[in-house]
């Protein structure tokens, strides 16, 4: 005779095993994903005179001011949690300030120019400088610069360049302020053979994007979708995937926010970007990006929910087979502004979705309340309270035969 103690035991060894199952769902699962915060574009700086007259130029040894507006501040403090630094930037016009990663100054950036700033006092690099802790995260005690560490061979060819400020935090821009230069070569400059001149300040950045949502599609894959940004309607999008896919990257249609993107592999973790395309500067937008991991759907509701589509989903596979070899049509109001796309240019456009349907009532609601911390205590407690109700009716007492009464 089974013993109701070796009864509750396993009951509570089944109910541990899905309370970890639970939590690990959801954290894999988060099929609306928020896209994660660009760098904040803070402004114009100031370059002037040491005393603070105005200044148009100079040479690479001209003293000169750089100020970001009056009570410019970063986000948090040098000693706070987290840390914040600020850093200096003299980069080519082409680098966008905002992706720009710091270590040791600004990170390289393909062959382009990326230097940090250096003072006129003892020509050392101006970075991964402490923000104050009263005012809070308060830029001070900028030095005064020159350009005079750029003797050759560093000389900065002739060109635009963007100086200025951001700050960081765990080496990543969250902030910045741009003032932009003109370098002209001129060999009675001395040491850098060079002279510049202060130039009109960069456009205005396009807006974000914003909304951008991963949800899990048939395939395995993903149906992207995002607000446009506003203002000026941006040109198409250029859709990434790393680790890369075929057909990688992805080039919507003109005034399409959405995409499906198939042959993704299941349980890989998938970074997707959209990017805002112009055909004037700036020609792109701030990317915003969103995790999305593939979770296959559980076999029997795979079984069931797929015999119960099996007329629409017959019908989408005839559509798909078509567009191969024609243009392909939209199947629904969610895939309206799906890539339109002929034989020869086929595999740089995404599938279009079959029926997704496959998960479960659970898998669903778990999926839809996300991976926040208080919704998977709910789950958990949920799941805990269910073990102990089958812990109670399991602890029922021992009858002996009569035998042994």
């Amino acid at each position: 005779m089974i013993q109701p103690s070796r009864v509750r035991r396993r009951v509570e060894a089944v109910v541990a095993s899905l309370i970890v199952a639970a939590a690990s769902l959801g954290l894999v699962l988060g099929r609306h994903d928020v896209a994660e915060a660009v760098a904040e574009d803070k402004g114009a700086v100031t370059i002037s005179a040491p005393d603070g007259a105005a200044l148009t130029g100079g040479g690479s040894a001209t003293e000169f001011r750089m100020t970001p507006p009056t009570d410019s501040a970063c986000p948090g403090s040098g000693s706070g949690t987290p840390p914040y630094r600020w850093q200096t930037f003299f980069v080519a016009d082409s680098v966008d300030v905002s992706a720009l990663t710091y270590a040791s100054g600004p990170q390289p950036v393909g062959t382009a120019f990326v230097f940090p700033m250096f003072d006129h006092a003892g020509g050392n690099p101006v970075q991964n400088q402490n923000p104050s802790a009263s005012p809070l995260g308060l830029i001070s005690n900028i030095p005064t610069f020159d350009f005079a560490a750029f003797a050759p061979p560093s000389t900065p060819p002739d060109g635009t360049y963007k100086i200025g400020f951001a700050c960081t935090t765990a080496g990543a821009t969250v902030s910045y302020w741009t003032g932009r230069i003109t370098v002209t070569a001129d060999q009675s400059d001395s040491p850098g053979g060079f002279t510049w001149t202060v130039a009109a300040p960069p456009p205005p950045p396009n807006p974000p994007i914003t909304n951008l949502a991963a949800e899990q599609i048939a395939g395995p894959g993903v149906h992207l979708s995002w607000t446009a940004p506003t203002g000026t309607a941006p040109d198409n999008y250029t859709v990434g995937v790393t680790p890369t896919v075929a057909g990688a990257p992805f080039t919507t249609l003109p005034g399409s926010t959405s995409l499906d993107i198939t042959n993704l592999v299941s349980g890989t973790a998938y970074t997707l970007s959209v990017t805002a395309n112009y055909s004037v500067a700036p020609l792109t937008g701030p990317t915003a990006t969103v995790q999305f991991t593939f979770v296959p759907p559980s076999t029997s509701s795979s079984s069931s929910s797929s015999s119960s589509s099996s007329t629409s989903s017959s019908s989408t596979s005839s559509s798909s087979t078509s567009s191969t070899t024609s243009t392909t049509s939209p199947t629904s109001s969610s895939t309206s502004s799906s890539v339109v796309a002929t034989s020869s240019t086929v595999q740089n456009v995404a599938a279009l979705p079959v029926s997704a349907t496959t998960t479960t009532v659970f898998v669903t609601t778990l999926a839809t309340t996300g991976a926040s911390p208080l919704s998977l205590m709910l789950w958990a407690a949920l799941l805990l309270a269910f073990g102990r109700i089958v812990v109670l009716i399991a602890r029922r007492p021992q009858v002996l035969p009569p035998a042994r009464r």
